[in-house]
C-alpha cells in the first residue's frame, strides 16, 4: 500500500485517527492462523508483508507526517495507530 499525504487522507475520507497495521508474532501464529485470527475479529489480511518476528498486516494507507502508537494485546499481537 502507498504512502498517502494528510491532503490525499482528508479527500480520501481517512479519520484522523485509525488503525494502520495489525503486528501478529510469528512465533505464536503461522500464516494460516494468523488470517484466521483477523477474520475471526473482522479486520482486512489482504494487504501483508512478513519481517523477520511478525505478519504485518495494512489496515489504512500509512499517512506522510503522521504521528504513530501501539497498544500490545495479551496474545502479542501489536495494533499500531496513526493520528493526522
Amino acid at each position: 500500500m502507498p504512502w498517502v499525504s494528510i491532503a490525499e487522507a482528508k479527500r480520501l475520507n481517512i479519520p484522523h485517527r485509525t488503525l494502520q497495521t495489525i503486528e501478529l508474532p510469528r512465533y505464536r501464529f503461522n500464516l494460516r492462523l494468523a488470517k484466521k485470527w483477523l477474520k475471526d475479529h473482522s479486520y482486512a489480511n489482504a494487504y501483508y508483508r512478513t519481517t523477520t518476528n511478525y505478519y504485518r498486516f495494512m489496515q489504512t494507507p500509512p499517512i506522510i507526517g503522521a504521528e504513530y502508537h501501539s497498544k500490545k494485546l495479551i496474545n502479542g499481537v501489536i495494533l499500531v495507530f496513526q493520528t493526522y
